[in-house]
């Protein structure tokens, strides 16, 4: 590698880290704004097409957003009273789902009271919160006032129902410009690289998001489908929107669900046979999804690891949350993409004798 390679390869590498270190600093004000960006990614390819029919890119901007609003509320017209619905359903019948979680336990203890006898544990739940009742009490205060404080500390959510549409807004409007003002600050020697490396970035980025959504949609209505035809699960509608959201986190959104719809299907009375049945539904939807569906909506765009995309949703989740999560994958792959334009051997393949050389085993002596 030449003096000047390494030089710019060290620049890019320092710009990177303070990069992150300017994230880290900023992280409780970046999500309204990432949203943000990622739905100006996701409408982008609709404004193209109406600027190559003739439009400006203010008027492609505002009939885009707007029409996107109208589609939005009109869903959540449709949707959010069924749910709430559904939910006030649940919160109604909740004494009785009690009840019944209590006497399956009991039962269940009972049946097995000589092994409870010897782990030493009370042989019903009466009598486990009758012993335990004081750290009961106290582990549940604890978790109330976190999700009390969780609250509070999301009360600012609201405000990104107004942050949101308008950077959004502003984006669609100003994304040719904004592209075109970064790469002017760019020096010229570098301008072709970083360019090109930005537009693979982007694509990355557009082509995962958007494919994602489409997914994450066509999940919720087959689980939904699934649950309300198939299983005549109760809050099957609730399970459903859930789904679409829990289908964004990859390898857990799933995991997840069916603990849900699990735990729904048993304290509404469905029968063991009934739950397995529930369980190789979702995973055989799921599977089906992550095999032939996923490829080919999203394609092999991303190309990470499965070590390295648990990685990226742990830390992505320390980090923002949620939403950091949904946006750990595309962004561990648009660095894979950066560190392969300054290693390319990383995507190389490698050569047989290298593949073969054991390098936890010492070498062989004469």
């Amino acid at each position: 590698m030449s003096t000047d390679s390494t030089s710019r390869t060290l620049l890019l590498l320092a710009g990177l880290a303070l990069l992150a270190a300017a994230v880290w600093l900023i992280r409780d004000v970046l999500p309204p704004f990432l949203i943000a960006a990622a739905l100006a990614l996701l409408l982008d390819p609709v404004l193209g097409r109406m600027q190559q029919a003739g439009l400006p890119r203010w008027a492609a901007a505002g009939i885009t957003f707007l029409v996107f609003v109208a589609v939005l509320f009109g869903a959540m017209a449709v949707l959010v009273p069924l749910a709430v619905t559904q939910l006030s359903e649940l919160i109604h019948n909740l004494p009785d789902y009690t009840a019944h979680l209590q006497g399956a336990a009991d039962d269940w203890a009972r049946r097995n009271a000589a092994l409870l006898q010897r782990l030493n544990l009370p042989p019903s739940l009466s009598d486990l919160w009758r012993d335990y009742q004081q750290e009961i009490s106290r582990y549940a205060q604890v978790f109330l006032e976190r999700v009390f404080q969780s609250l509070q500390a999301s009360a600012g959510l609201l405000g990104w129902l107004v942050i949101v549409p308008i950077v959004t807004l502003y984006l669609l409007a100003d994304m040719n410009a904004l592209r075109a003002r970064v790469a002017y600050l760019i020096p010229d020697r570098h301008r072709g690289t970083v360019v090109a490396l930005a537009a693979q970035v982007s694509r990355v980025f557009g082509a995962y998001l958007r494919g994602l959504s489409a997914l994450c949609l066509a999940y919720g209505f087959i689980v939904y489908l699934v649950l309300e035809i198939g299983v005549h699960l109760n809050y099957a509608l609730v399970l459903g929107l859930l789904a679409v959201v829990l289908y964004a986190v990859p390898y857990l959104g799933q995991i997840t669900l069916v603990l849900f719809a699990v735990l729904t299907a048993w304290v509404t009375g469905k029968s063991p046979g009934q739950m397995i049945g529930l369980v190789v539904s979702i995973v055989v939807v799921g599977q089906l999804f992550d095999q032939l569906v996923t490829p080919r909506v999203i394609g092999r765009q991303v190309g990470l690891h499965p070590v390295i995309g648990i990685f990226a949703l742990m830390v992505g989740g320390q980090l923002f949350g949620l939403m950091g999560m949904v946006i750990a994958v595309p962004v561990a792959a648009s660095v894979r993409v950066v560190l392969i334009q300054l290693f390319p051997r990383l995507a190389e393949p490698i050569p047989v004798d290298v593949a073969t050389t054991d390098m936890v085993s010492e070498p062989a002596t004469k």
